[in-house]
């Protein structure tokens, strides 16, 4: 299945275009501490990941795994893959895009297009980030997302503590 609008399209995840997404590393990228680092993941890392990701997602269901390209060219990911338990009807979107791509106004449309298309089926639809994210948040605010609610201390890296910040769009 195949979602497009404009120069948007959304197609299912194949390893080729896994490749050209995860070319760097985005640990290094999140600027959650303020400290972007340019490093290259290698191809073992790429697989390593690829793998880990349609491990995990073959044991749920209702799963979507797409990659986003930009006029043809991969350059990120959107997967919808958690169905909230706690809240009825909802899904939750995680989303990756290549650093040559950002502030372009892909991300945005991309999670649109994917919004447009998951209210087909669902009610709710979840984003979280984490402390020093900027960037999620300005965009999830422009998509119109709303405040839900901090999970305090949800993960550490290196003996630091994030929070984790959870938006939500509902279907009107």
């Amino acid at each position: 299945m195949s979602l497009i609008k404009n120069d948007i399209e959304l197609k299912e995840c194949t390893f080729e275009d896994f490749k050209k997404v995860y070319e760097y590393d985005f640990s290094k990228l999140t600027n959650i501490w303020q400290d972007i680092e340019y490093v290259k993941n290698s191809l073992e890392r790429i697989k390593e990941l690829f793998d880990g990701i349609n491990s995990e997602l073959e044991n749920q269901n209702n799963t979507y795994n797409w990659i986003i390209y930009y006029k043809n060219v991969p350059v990120g990911q959107i997967i919808a893959d958690r169905e909230n338990k706690k809240m009825n009807n909802s899904i939750e979107l995680s989303y990756n895009l290549h650093p040559d791509y950002w502030g372009k106004g892909i991300m945005k449309d991309a999670i649109g297009l994917a919004c447009d298309y998951l209210f087909n089926f669902y009610d709710n639809i979840l984003i979280c980030y984490c402390t020093g994210n900027e960037k999620s948040k300005k965009l999830l605010d422009k998509l119109n997302f709303k405040y839900y609610k901090t999970i305090k201390n949800a993960y550490s890296r290196n003996n630091k503590f994030v929070d984790e910040f959870v938006y939500i769009k509902e279907l009107i």
